[in-house]
């Protein structure tokens, strides 16, 4: 059978004969040609290999020869801790930032314990020196060169994400100073701790100060992050000397 199709146009009639059989067949197959969208969902999407790509091509780009300078000067340059961590403190330094960069300090004081033969200066300095991140945060190598090895006089150790510090200790023992190495995020800085005992008490004394960048993140998050640590240390060297 077939059907026709009339259209007015500008008073003329135009005719268009179908046949309906064949017609109803071609849009059968055009509408069953598409595939459901669930289906499409499940197409692999191109991305990760772009992704994949476009980090090959950059990791290419530092590799190259041109750039060992900068990657010697920026990440491989003696510093410890997490490579994009070096970056960081490297581009500051470079470029001279001064982002809230101004003398600042933070203190705290705390009672250890009454003194005796088994809580004392003596022992607690000990305590203290005898894992590196027990006074350096987050520190992993000891100045010993062993992993959690101990505090040494004179030696390096790596604070966390910040940079590099020189550990000293004198008067035996009882009083402790972490110094910034030059590349340290918060260069110009150092943290004293000192030992007292005073009327039949030990008191554990810490001093945080620093010229350099970042002043209130350090007077408000360091001051956090060392007084948490030394009553970690508290805790737990009373825990050893029952």
């Amino acid at each position: 059978m077939f059907r026709r199709l009339t259209t007015q146009l500008g008073g003329k009639s135009t005719g268009l004969v179908l046949n309906s059989s064949k017609t109803t067949s071609i849009i059968s197959k055009i509408s069953y040609s598409k595939k459901p969208d669930s289906e499409n969902s499940r197409q692999p999407s191109n991305k990760p290999f772009y992704l994949f790509l476009s980090g090959a091509i950059l990791t290419s780009w530092f590799l190259s020869e041109g750039k060992q300078d900068f990657l010697n000067q920026h990440f491989y340059n003696g510093d410890g801790g997490w490579l994009p961590a070096r970056g960081l403190r490297s581009m500051v330094l470079e470029y001279g930032m001064a982002l809230d960069k101004r003398k600042h300090e933070y203190k705290f004081r705390i009672e250890i314990g009454k003194i005796t033969d088994d809580i004392n200066a003596d022992t607690f300095s000990s305590y203290l020196n005898e894992h590196i991140y027990r006074t350096v945060p987050f520190a992993l190598m000891g100045g010993d060169g062993k992993f959690g090895g101990k505090r040494v006089h004179g030696a390096t150790a790596t604070a966390a994400i910040v940079g590099d510090v020189i550990t000293s200790n004198f008067n035996q023992g009882y009083k402790m100073i972490n110094q910034t190495k030059k590349r340290h995020l918060l260069d110009d800085g150092k943290v004293t701790i000192t030992l007292e005992e005073e009327n039949g008490v030990l008191y554990l004394h810490l001093v945080g100060t620093g010229t350099g960048n970042f002043a209130y993140f350090n007077e408000k998050y360091g001051y956090l992050l060392f007084y948490k640590l030394m009553e970690i240390n508290k805790k737990n060297y009373i825990k050893t000397r029952g």
